[in-house]
């Protein structure tokens, strides 16, 4: 627990923060667009890219569910916990 602690309160911040500098610096190189492609048009963000944003939300939730709950279907008493 004095580990997880350790890690939570001391390198997770700098990381975010690294993270954020890195970020800031190279909006301020290429913009918020970037480059664009001339042969590429912009698609609608709805219904095309709603559609696609649900599907990996799903997928995400649906995983993280089955990580949280495998232990219950693979247990023959179908408790969770320890013994």
């Amino acid at each position: 627990m004095t580990r997880f602690f350790a890690v939570h309160a001391g390198v997770l911040p700098v990381i975010v923060l690294a993270v954020l500098v890195v970020r800031a610096y190279l909006l301020r190189r290429h913009g918020f667009a970037g480059e664009r492609s001339p042969a590429r048009e912009d698609a609608p963000f709805w219904p095309d890219q709603a559609l696609r944003n649900a599907v990996v939300c799903l997928a995400v939730m649906a995983t993280l569910l089955y990580l949280i709950v495998r232990h219950r279907i693979a247990s023959p008493t179908g408790t969770l916990g320890a013994e």
